[in-house]
C-alpha cells in the first residue's frame, strides 16, 4: 500500500473541505489550523520525524499513545477536566 504523505490530507481538508463543502469563516479556518499546528507538533515529537516526513499512520499511532488511558476511552465518567483528550492538560 503506497504511504500518503499527511501534509496531501490536511491540504485537501481545508481546501476542499473547510473552504468548498463548508464555507467556513476564515477565523474558523485559522483556529483548526492552529489546532493542527499544535496537535502535528506533537505527533513529530512523538515519532521523531518532521513534519513533512509525517504519514497518516504516524498520527494514528502518536494519538493512540496520548490517549490510551483517557478517561474516554476507559468508561470513565471523569470529566475532560480531569485529564481526558479534551482538556487543557496532557493525558499521556
Amino acid at each position: 500500500m503506497k504511504r500518503t504523505s499527511l501534509a496531501a490530507w490536511v491540504g485537501r481538508y481545508f481546501d476542499e473541505y473547510m473552504i468548498k463543502q463548508r464555507r467556513a469563516s476564515r477565523y474558523t479556518i485559522h483556529s483548526y489550523r492552529d489546532c493542527w499546528k499544535l496537535f502535528l507538533r506533537y505527533c513529530c515529537e512523538r515519532t521523531g520525524k518532521t513534519v513533512d516526513r509525517l504519514s497518516l499512520g504516524d498520527v494514528g499511532s502518536a494519538a493512540g499513545r496520548r490517549c490510551a488511558g483517557s478517561p474516554r476511552n476507559s468508561g470513565s465518567s471523569r470529566s475532560a477536566a480531569a485529564g481526558g483528550c479534551g482538556s487543557r492538560t496532557r493525558c499521556g
